[in-house]
């Protein structure tokens, strides 16, 4: 039987979606690999943002099947590059991105993503569909929420944690920055992801294929 455990955040700073794939590792019984070794495969600076694409790419390579859905056209980004970003984001969020990505690059990589054996969905799902899918298909699954919103707290922090089980009105959340799994209400996991508190949405499905 797969189990989760968690994986603390790197103290380097900007670690959470390799932590995450630590637990993803873990849960499918492969090999652990280091922060270091992550950092190469998801192409990580201790700096700036990590985008999934590199990430995505060596996971469909080395036997995982994902499914990403957001609220973004990755077709329209490689095409048209930072002018559509401009349209989707506010002008505060391009501007924060701009600072910490390397947003031409991005679009290198959305060309190869979109010729790739990754499965984009262009859409914003409600909880109880993210739910209802992750069961159904038995997906390890990470969300991008706002940080400050899941612990109540005024604020924008993008942060990655892993989704769960349900329990009543509850999920718990493998969140890298703190101790110890988190059961937090299904309205306030929610709220941390909806527009009101983020603006860009992303969830994604991941599972070892046989």
């Amino acid at each position: 039987m797969n189990t989760y455990k968690l994986y603390s955040n790197s103290k380097t700073g900007m670690h959470c979606v390799q932590a995450c794939l630590k637990m993803l590792f873990h849960f499918y019984g492969r090999p652990v690999l280091s922060f270091k070794e992550l950092d190469i495969i998801t192409g990580h600076d201790p700096h700036s943002f990590t985008w999934m694409g590199k990430a995505f790419l060596w996971l469909v390579k080395n036997g995982f099947e994902v499914i990403s859905v957001e609220n973004f056209d990755y077709r329209i980004f490689a095409k048209q590059g930072i002018k559509y970003l401009k349209q989707v984001w506010s002008e505060e969020t391009f501007k924060v991105q701009d600072q910490y990505s390397n947003l031409v690059a991005e679009q290198v990589m959305a060309r190869k993503l979109i010729n790739s054996e990754v499965q984009f969905i262009n859409a914003r799902w409600p909880l109880a569909k993210i739910h209802s899918f992750r069961i159904k298909g038995d997906y390890f699954t990470l969300l991008s929420v706002n940080q400050f919103a899941l612990y109540r707290k005024d604020g924008y922090g993008a942060h990655m944690v892993v989704l769960g089980e349900k329990k009543g009105d509850r999920f718990k959340v493998y969140d890298p920055d703190r101790s110890r799994p988190q059961w937090i209400p299904s309205k306030r996991l929610a709220y941390s992801m909806s527009p009101k508190r983020k603006e860009d949405f992303n969830v994604i499905f991941m599972r070892r294929l046989p």
